[in-house]
C-alpha cells in the first residue's frame, strides 16, 4: 500500500468523490461493479449489481491517479456522450480535493431501458438460484 502525503486525500476518499460525481451525470442509471446481469434458471435475465459498487482509484505518476468506473446508462442516452460526461466530472471531482487524473476509464456495462423491470443494484440471484429483490445474496 502506498502511502499519502500529508495534505494529499486518501485513495479511498478519492474513489467516494468519482463514485458520487459519476452517479450525477445525467444519463447514468448506475454506477456497477461489473457484474449486470445474470440468467436464472427459469430463463428470465435480471440485473445484478453489488451494493456497495464504486469506482477504482489507483495511484499513477508524479502524483496522479487513475480512475476506472463502471457505469450502466440510460436508454436513449447516447453512449460516448454519456462516458465523455463521466469522464469530465470524475477530473472535476478530483481536482476539488486537490488530485489530478492523468487516465480516466469509463466501461459501460450495460444500458437500462423501458424494456427492463427492475432497477440495477435492485435484484439478486440467491443460491437456490431464483430471483429476488434486495442486497446482492450470492
Amino acid at each position: 500500500m502506498t502511502a499519502t502525503a500529508p495534505n494529499e486525500p486518501a485513495l479511498s476518499d478519492a474513489a467516494a468523490a468519482v463514485t458520487s460525481a459519476a452517479a450525477q451525470v445525467s444519463g447514468v442509471r448506475a454506477i456497477s461493479d461489473g457484474f449486470v446481469r445474470a440468467v436464472t434458471p427459469a430463463g428470465d435475465v435480471v440485473p445484478v449489481t453489488g451494493p456497495a459498487a464504486e469506482a477504482g482509484i489507483d495511484r499513477g505518476t508524479a502524483g496522479a491517479v487513475a480512475v476506472s468506473v463502471s457505469v450502466v446508462v440510460d436508454y436513449p442516452r447516447g453512449i460516448p456522450a454519456v462516458a465523455d460526461a463521466v469522464r469530465v466530472a470524475a477530473r472535476a471531482a478530483l481536482h476539488d480535493i486537490g488530485l489530478h487524473a492523468d487516465e480516466v476509464t469509463v466501461t459501460v456495462v450495460d444500458v437500462f431501458g423501458p424494456f427492463d423491470t427492475v432497477e440495477p443494484g435492485r435484484a439478486t440471484i440467491s443460491a437456490s438460484g431464483g430471483a429476488t429483490a434486495g442486497a446482492r445474496d450470492v
